[in-house]
């Protein structure tokens, strides 16, 4: 064999056996194409295992590839032609690389996919609490929201069952609240019931016993009580008197007589220091007439009338 030929040879021969265990190249010439087989593949290290399996010769150990062991390699060719060695070991190199990628790089893939998807499954565990805002609210309502002094209103309070709960309030002319029920526990059904009967205008709210979790405020209004009776003192002399509650000295009182649906203003007089009104009234012609009382809205109680708004028939004669 020509010594020229032979030293060919061995320089390709080790370059293509280099390029397919994936070892670095020695500092020889070599064909283009072997030099940019590993740099094709994005994953270098995933392309060692279908390599090997396409040349059999690579089950050499890769660490006797060293300058001075380049003879020992050459009889395995069989004595084949150096041309067509050098392509034949190339060529599975190239095709293995190719092949060998898009391998690599899917297995990459879906694990960057798994970790995003994993990301909204945590967040959508976590349920974050504002500031103030509790896990076991609690709920109030009002009914009737106006009232007269000494009918009772309803306050229906609502939760976890076994909630402490406050009912707090102040009525007018008082301004500051305080605990005026409980601290009491919702029953099995989460709920309870305060049972009120202020006499003036009051303001009110539930709470959480021993937190400053409350309710919205109610108002109940209290309308003031008005009573009217008639008495009579003699032929066409009567007196229309009456008392109001809460008792308040001083309040204005308005008399009505009440024909074909109209009320028509008759009288003006104020209470007494016990909150009671007379009203003496001559008339002079005989017949049957109605009558009620009116007083307007004040700080501590809503505008109240007499006998519910309805007119108190009265025969004069």
């Amino acid at each position: 064999m020509n010594p020229s030929s032979f030293v060919r040879w061995g320089s390709a021969g080790l370059s293509a056996t280099a390029l397919t265990l994936g070892l670095p190249l020695l500092a020889t010439s070599a064909p283009a194409s072997a030099q940019t087989a590993p740099s094709a593949s994005p994953c270098p290290s995933a392309s060692a295992t279908p390599v090997a399996s396409a040349t059999p010769t690579a089950t050499t150990s890769p660490t006797s590839i060293v300058p001075g062991v380049v003879t020992s390699l050459l009889p395995t060719t069989g004595g084949g032609s150096a041309s067509a060695s050098p392509t034949a070991t190339t060529s599975p190199s190239a095709t293995a690389t190719a092949t060998t990628s898009p391998a690599a790089c899917p297995t990459v893939t879906p694990s960057a996919t798994a970790t995003v998807t994993t990301s909204p499954s945590a967040s959508s565990t976590i349920t974050p609490t504002a500031p103030g805002q509790d896990s076991d609210p609690i709920s109030a309502t009002v009914s009737p929201t106006t009232i007269t002094p000494g009918v009772p209103s309803f306050v229906r309070a609502t939760g976890r069952p076994g909630t402490l709960i406050e009912l707090v309030a102040y009525s007018r002319p008082n301004t500051k609240f305080a605990v005026v029920r409980g601290p009491s526990p919702l029953d099995a059904d989460g709920q309870l019931t305060f049972r009120i009967t202020p006499g003036t205008n009051t303001r009110l709210f539930v709470r959480k016993s021993g937190t400053a979790e409350t309710t919205s405020q109610f108002v109940v209004n209290v309308r003031t009580a008005l009573s009217l009776t008639v008495v009579r003192n003699g032929r066409r002399s009567y007196t229309l008197q009456g008392r109001i509650l809460p008792r308040r000295a001083g309040q204005l009182i308005t008399l009505y007589r009440v024909a074909n649906g109209r009320e028509i203003l008759t009288s003006q007089i104020k209470t007494d220091s016990s909150g009671t009104y007379f009203i003496p009234r001559r008339f002079t012609g005989s017949g049957n007439f109605g009558f009620l009382t009116r007083t307007g809205q004040t700080l501590t109680n809503a505008a109240g009338v007499s006998n519910g708004g309805k007119a108190r028939p009265t025969a004069i004669f």
